[in-house]
């Protein structure tokens, strides 16, 4: 998911550190996606009906995760012993 948000940021050549990244981050940027997500996360927050079933959801989600066995996690997010 990291990956992806900073993808979908503009920031993969500040990440890695390489020009090849340049053009799409300048495009991605462009998009705004950072901007409309701030603003939609405004407009969450100022429902509380809404914000009550997001936070919900994630915490269902999170639950789920915890009842996983390491096995059944991701490589990227498994968790350290």
């Amino acid at each position: 998911m990291d990956f992806i948000s900073n993808a979908a940021a503009g920031w993969l050549s500040d990440i890695f550190g390489k020009k090849e990244f340049l053009e799409y981050d300048r495009s991605q940027r462009r998009l705004g996606i950072v901007d409309a997500a701030q603003r939609s996360l405004e407009l969450i927050q100022a429902d509380p009906e809404t914000s009550a079933a997001l936070n919900a959801y994630t915490k269902g989600v999170n639950a789920y995760i915890q009842q996983l066995r390491d096995k059944d996690l991701p490589a990227a997010i498994r968790r350290r012993v």
